[in-house]
């Protein structure tokens, strides 16, 4: 069974515009334990340099870190055999941490705490949605302008450069858009909101692969005429 001991888990993860591949072993789980999402975590740290800490991962518009069970078998939360997780998060703070320089020190204040309401998390959520509904018209230019490149006999590299960029511009902003969802909590009661976030996030991947089966087309284009 996937995530059990027996074989190895192959995965694809996505962060920003970069894929990586990876196999998860049944010698990375500790003896009798299935692969669990620390073990994942671990080797999203090694692909992408993103502290365990600092990531969020989400498969099929769940995220598997939210909560912090990172011991939480594979399996049992659906992974299989070539499943695509997203990778969010930055390694910005341990860059820093590890390069010291001399900062003037902040003015002390009050700590403050970030409250969360569902009117608040509504009104981002609709934000999104508006930023996304026009990200989308965007999105599908390049890639119509994508597809009717490789069904020309010829194409232009000036073009297909134009393509290659908007689309990588296309799927940074919707990988900031994945990361806007991620921030918002809504009550278990409320299934609307829950509901329209998950939503909201299959459409970003939906598009997100369709940018990426697009460059990769556009790119074998633009390496055959070098």
């Amino acid at each position: 069974m996937a995530g059990s001991r027996e074989g190895a888990l192959k995965l694809h993860l996505v962060h920003g515009v970069k894929n990586h591949f990876i196999t998860l072993t049944a010698s990375e789980a500790d003896e009798g334990t299935e692969l669990a999402v620390r073990h994942l975590t671990a080797a999203a740290q090694n692909v992408t340099g993103i502290p365990q800490e600092r990531q969020k991962l989400i498969f099929k518009g769940k995220s598997l870190t939210q909560g912090g069970d990172l011991n939480k078998s594979l399996s049992s939360l659906g992974l299989r055999q070539g499943s695509k997780v997203m990778v969010l998060g930055s390694k910005e703070d341990a860059e820093s941490k590890s390069n010291p320089i001399t900062r003037s020190p902040l003015p002390t204040q009050p700590p403050q705490q970030t409250k969360h309401t569902g009117q608040t998390d509504r009104t981002q959520l609709d934000s999104v949605e508006r930023r996304l509904s026009k990200e989308e018209t965007t999105v599908s230019a390049f890639l119509q302008q994508g597809q009717q490149l490789q069904d020309q006999g010829s194409a232009d590299i000036v073009q297909l450069e134009q393509v290659r960029k908007g689309l990588l511009a296309s799927t940074e902003r919707l990988m900031r858009l994945l990361e806007s969802l991620d921030t918002l909590r809504f009550d278990p009661s409320d299934t609307d909101g829950r509901a329209k976030r998950k939503a909201l996030v299959n459409r970003i991947q939906q598009h997100m692969d369709h940018c990426e089966e697009t460059l990769t087309h556009v790119k074998r284009r633009l390496a055959d005429m070098k």
